[in-house]
């Protein structure tokens, strides 16, 4: 119509999707199909960022062991631009609530009983300080193996940290090892699964 003037409202409406909040759960439940979770960690290990050339290329990373109440261990890795999402966080012996990582499956054999994945913590990654009333404390994990899976670390140097129950201890005897006397006693030690473990110190 002449003379009028033709207005165009547009209207803009917003949808706002609203999510279920995360679950709660413990690391040993965290797998690569799970969705919408988060866990509460504690820092064991917080390493220094490290630089090495790979394929004509540097590139960073930096690497991290978390565990929790159940005394179970995860490593985690953040590489290059995204390590500085971290910076000034997951700091050791300090609780975090973690979520959105990155799950990978160890690729090597894993012994029973321990978790198979590493996380890589990226961009998306949350990571949320818990803050505590106390003081941070010492790490609370042993790494424990079961008689069980003695065997992975047979025939080597490595390091071990076992609990069972000493159900005999053999009379004290002087031994040599590496040159020099020593005196030394060994112990039968059962654990809950169906092999005895003799050791000595």
């Amino acid at each position: 119509m002449a003379g009028d003037t033709l207005y165009l409202i547009i209207i803009i409406v917003n949808y706002f999707v609203q999510y279920p909040p995360a679950a709660q759960v413990r690391i040993s439940e965290v797998n690569e199909t799970l969705v919408n979770w988060k866990t509460l960690v504690h820092v064991v290990e917080s390493h220094r960022v490290k630089h090495v050339q790979l394929h004509g290329s540097s590139k960073s990373f930096c690497h991290f062991e978390f565990g929790d109440s159940q005394g179970i261990m995860v490593s985690a890795v953040v590489y290059d631009d995204d390590i500085s999402h971290v910076d000034g966080l997951l700091l050791p012996f300090k609780k975090y609530y973690v979520s959105a990582v990155e799950i990978c499956e160890i690729p090597e054999t894993t012994p029973p009983g321990l978790y198979r994945f590493y996380w890589v913590i990226n961009s998306k990654t949350v990571v949320e300080e818990v803050a505590e009333e106390v003081g941070p404390v010492l790490s609370f994990y042993f790494h424990l193996r079961s008689f069980e899976s003695l065997h992975f670390v047979a025939d080597t140097d490595e390091f071990i940290n076992v609990m069972g129950l000493i159900v005999h201890a053999f009379l004290p005897r002087d031994v040599y090892m590496d040159g020099t006397m020593r005196h030394g006693r060994d112990y039968v030690i059962v654990d809950h699964s169906p092999f005895d473990f003799v050791g000595g110190f």
